[in-house]
């Protein structure tokens, strides 16, 4: 525009609209900056996953992808009369990097308005086709299946990638991917396990309706992940959950009244929940028939829920299997293989029972050596009674000495109590087929102090022995 051209012309009144225009110009593009500013950062500012991932490009583009910032950028296009396009192109440039500007600004003149999905129900069901939930059974299959974490490498990439997809989508919004971004957060794969991000992810997916989040938000309430115990709280939302048909819910109030041995009670949540294929509520039910518990005890029907459960890669249920099979002459052989499965999948009943079945030498050829491997990685993997018994043997050690080896045949006579008269002859065991284990105090003191602080009855008095002792 030539002013002076204007002015010579003597044509003020015109030059008057041009600067009132200029003035409306540049007060529309200061209030289109502002207000875009506090839509746009406010959504990045209140993403909690930007808290958690790093802001770097990729997850940035999986950000785009959230429903909330598509509602973002399909209103400014709606409104073009505050956005105008050069404003908005304008502020984003000047706001991001030209990588983050560019893929921005493409998303913004791709984006077109979807039909709205109108969600009758007040919760969100969780479907077998779901591509989030079909994901989340694969992990869980892995979970199951290596309880001790000793994932091979094809199984570590998968997990990479698993944990990838549920990131993508939880940056989406997607209920799903949050509610399964926040369990696997309880587990400590590549990173160490966080209950408090856990707890938001979930709790934001409940937020959500997603109906599932509702058996991970009520134990985060149960057991104190991420949040303080508050039991009322959490049978309550299993309560709702349940009625609401999530059979995740269904299960774990089955195991609450398993708990409170309201036996009738919880085999009807555990049978409605295993016909609608919960793996966890048909190994459940197994256990209840191999106990006895609310019905008559039926090993042949105990067999078959451990059957369906185990080759769907559900570990404790190899274990339970295999303990079955040892009562049948015929079957012995696949028992101990189901038990030794288990067990290098860090079952860790399993891996005490082995332990067991080394020393007993009735069902596999007697190795005192294995006993005492077995006995160790038990223990080392959290079993109270692999503890207990690996602790009085670490405090007595087993060297190979004659002297001492005929003061353990007297202390058998001596030693007070039955579980104390048992060690020793397991001590006299292990001297006589040349096992050597030495003699370690601090970690027979580590293992005691653990069953101690956790109530294990059986080990108060050694534990008080050992206090007396050692002055802990």
């Amino acid at each position: 525009m030539d002013y002076i051209q204007i002015a010579s012309q003597n044509n003020f009144e015109c030059l008057r609209k041009i600067d009132d225009d200029r003035i409306k110009y540049f007060k529309e593009k200061k209030f289109a900056f502002e207000l875009l500013g506090k839509c746009f950062f406010s959504l990045f500012n209140n993403s909690f996953l930007f808290e958690v991932y790093p802001s770097n490009l990729k997850n940035f583009k999986y950000f785009l992808e959230n429903d909330e910032f598509i509602n973002l950028l399909l209103f400014i296009k709606k409104e073009y009369k505050i956005f105008k396009i050069n404003f908005v192109l304008e502020w984003i440039n000047d706001n991001f990097t030209k990588s983050y500007a560019e893929v921005l600004i493409e998303k913004f003149h791709s984006i077109k308005e979807k039909p709205k999905i109108i969600i009758k129900d007040e919760y969100i069901s969780t479907t077998a086709d779901n591509n989030y939930f079909k994901v989340n059974q694969e992990y869980l299959k892995i979970l199951n299946k290596y309880l001790n974490k000793n994932y091979p490498e094809e199984v570590i990439k998968k997990i990479n990638v698993i944990h990838e997809i549920f990131k993508k989508g939880a940056f989406k919004g997607d209920p799903h991917a949050l509610c399964y971004l926040g369990f696997f957060w309880q587990k400590d794969f590549d990173k160490k396990p966080n209950n408090v991000i856990a707890f938001k992810l979930i709790k934001l997916s409940f937020e959500k309706k997603l109906l599932e989040a509702g058996a991970y938000y009520g134990s985060a309430f149960l057991e104190g992940i991420g949040t303080d115990i508050d039991c009322k709280k959490a049978i309550s939302i299993f309560e709702k959950a349940h009625n609401n048909g999530c059979r995740k819910s269904t299960t774990i109030l089955g195991k609450i009244k398993l708990n409170e041995k309201d036996y009738r009670s919880a085999f009807t949540f555990f049978n409605l929940a295993h016909l609608e294929g919960i793996i966890e509520a048909t190994y459940y039910l197994g256990l209840m028939y191999q106990n006895g518990h609310g019905v008559k005890k039926d090993n042949k029907n105990a067999a078959l829920f451990f059957t369906n459960a185990l080759i769907n890669d559900y570990t404790a249920a190899n274990y339970r299997y295999g303990l079955l099979c040892l009562y049948e002459e015929n079957k012995i052989r696949c028992g101990i293989d189901h038990i030794i499965h288990a067990s290098m999948n860090g079952h860790t009943d399993a891996m005490y029972e082995l332990s067991k079945l080394y020393y007993q030498g009735k069902y596999i050829k007697l190795d005192m050596q294995a006993y005492i491997d077995h006995l160790n990685n038990a223990s080392e993997a959290g079993n109270y009674d692999a503890m207990y018994e690996y602790s009085q043997i670490l405090y007595h050690g087993a060297e190979l000495d004659a002297d001492k080896y005929h003061c353990i045949c007297n202390d058998i006579i001596d030693e007070g109590g039955k579980f104390g008269s048992t060690i020793m002859i397991k001590l006299r065991r292990l001297y006589n087929h040349g096992v050597y284990v030495e003699q370690d105090i601090p970690k027979c003191i580590h293992y005691m102090k653990i069953l101690n602080s956790n109530g294990y009855e059986e080990s108060k008095h050694f534990y008080e022995k050992l206090r007396d002792e050692f002055n802990l």
